[in-house]
């Protein structure tokens, strides 16, 4: 219950439902509902009848379809033009229906777009069934074409229109979704051409949450081509709105680039201090080729206010992997050492290590963790309890029961769940599973690479 379906997930089902009614009607309905049930218990149906008082309609189908039934629309667009009858055709299919699951196509309402000689031209459409087919007459191939272009409708979009309309829709889109959405779908074909394009307009891209989102595409493509142009970014980015998320999207490789960037932007220093906090991370990431001495140092750095740098370092610490990081992560974590704040992640940095730790000094890192248990810190006790449930340590069950009781309700229904889950396990195999899951990885840019070259030679000759 707890999760992003209560509140982001509340939230665009509330942004549905004031583009279906409007503005207006909308926040007059607030307004009354707030004033009516003020200091009220209330329900569901409280609130949707006031904005049916507002809008004069019933809305029990949107709130039956919306609020009550599970999963949202799962859109998978293709488009095709004839050249022969002038006819742009735009096939949509409602991923998410299911049938023997009673997930059903959603009903709504919304627009399709295209951009022919640099004008807008849109089409209202209605959707109901689980798959439609719209044709629509056109004068030439558009230049792009867009599905619900002002996002009035919660939904995931799958659409990929083509290299070409998604270059025009990156550079000349004036909306945000646009954008973002165009560098996704352009940054997840790997293609190098596509990948540079995107890089090229990162750096004219005026909203620092575009640039954001572009990252976050670059971190998930594992290409050498992504990563030399994350490379160029850490050593060129000023923009403290940005920074974090440079360094977050390069903690997802190993590699030599990534590490010798990150750790001269690092030495430099004038990071703010998320963004010092992700470069750790980064470092970290490195495995056994992490920089021991710079997550040291910055494990005794002492942060005057926010405490990100200490922590993230002694979580990095953990994910180096290294041996000799356990005793000072033992010893950072000792109440009074440091900060609450900083000290939450000797315990992560210990759960992290252990998995990787030689079999002899395993029982020194979960006697810690068991230990840290009984802090006078909760958010210590919560960290380490955290901390054993993922690297399984299944002997500490009777003490993470006894933490249990100390927590409130809707806390042990997800306690509860882990426990379970640890009852089942054996010992972990979460370390050789990251290993194998980086030699995939690392093959996979080797193989695009390889790829890209001999599709380069083939076009030259």
């Amino acid at each position: 219950m707890y999760d992003r379906h209560l509140y982001p997930g509340g939230a665009c089902r509330l942004h549905t439902l004031r583009k279906e009614i409007g503005d207006d009607i909308f926040w007059a309905a607030v307004k009354d509902y707030l004033h009516t049930y003020q200091e009220s218990v209330v329900e569901t149906d409280d609130f949707r009848r006031i904005v049916e008082k507002h809008c004069g309609k019933s809305l029990q189908k949107f709130f039956d379809q919306w609020i009550m039934t599970p999963a949202y629309p799962d859109v998978k667009v293709t488009f095709a033009f004839d050249k022969e009858r002038n006819e742009g055709t735009f096939i949509v299919e409602q991923k998410q229906f299911d049938k023997k699951k009673d997930i059903p196509a959603f009903n709504f309402t919304t627009q399709l777009s295209w951009v022919i000689d640099g004008k807008e031209h849109r089409r209202p459409i209605t959707l109901e069934d689980p798959r439609h087919s719209f044709n629509v007459a056109m004068t030439k191939d558009p230049e792009q074409v867009r599905f619900d272009p002002d996002w009035v409708v919660l939904h995931k979009l799958e659409f990929n229109p083509g290299d070409t309309k998604l270059k025009a829709q990156l550079t000349g889109a004036k909306d945000v979704h646009g954008r973002i959405l165009a560098a996704n779908a352009l940054i997840k074909t790997a293609k190098r051409e596509n990948l540079r394009f995107v890089a090229d307009a990162y750096h004219k891209e005026t909203f620092w949450g575009v640039r954001r989102e572009m990252l976050a595409a670059f971190g998930t493509c594992h290409t050498e081509d992504s990563i030399d142009i994350l490379v160029e970014i850490i050593g060129k980015e000023s923009d403290h709105l940005v920074l974090d998320f440079v360094f977050e999207s390069a903690k997802n490789f190993r590699d030599e680039k990534i590490l010798n960037a990150t750790a001269e932007r690092f030495a430099k220093g004038g990071l703010p201090p998320k963004a010092r906090a992700a470069a750790i991370k980064v470092l970290g990431a490195q495995r056994e080729q992490a920089p021991l001495k710079t997550l040291i140092d910055a494990v005794m750095f002492k942060e005057p206010r926010y405490g990100f740098s200490s922590s993230t370092a002694m979580m990095s610490l953990g994910m180096s992997r290294m041996e000799e990081a356990l005793d000072i992560l033992i010893e950072q974590s000792v109440y009074g050492k440091n900060p609450t704040k900083s000290r939450r992640g000797a315990a992560d940095g210990i759960g992290i290590l252990l998995p990787n730790l030689p079999k002899n000094i395993h029982r020194k890192a979960e006697e810690c963790l068991v230990d840290l248990l009984r802090d006078p810190d909760d958010w210590m006790r919560r960290a380490a309890a955290g901390a054993l449930f993922s690297a399984r340590v299944q002997w500490a069950e009777p003490a993470l029961l006894s933490f249990r009781v100390t927590l409130p309700y809707q806390d042990q229904m997800d306690f509860d769940g882990r426990l379970a889950s640890l009852r089942k396990g054996g010992e972990s195999k979460l370390a050789d599973l990251e290993k194998q899951v980086e030699d995939v990885n690392g093959r996979y840019r080797k193989l695009l690479e390889r790829l890209e070259n001999i599709e380069g030679r083939l076009t030259k000759s």
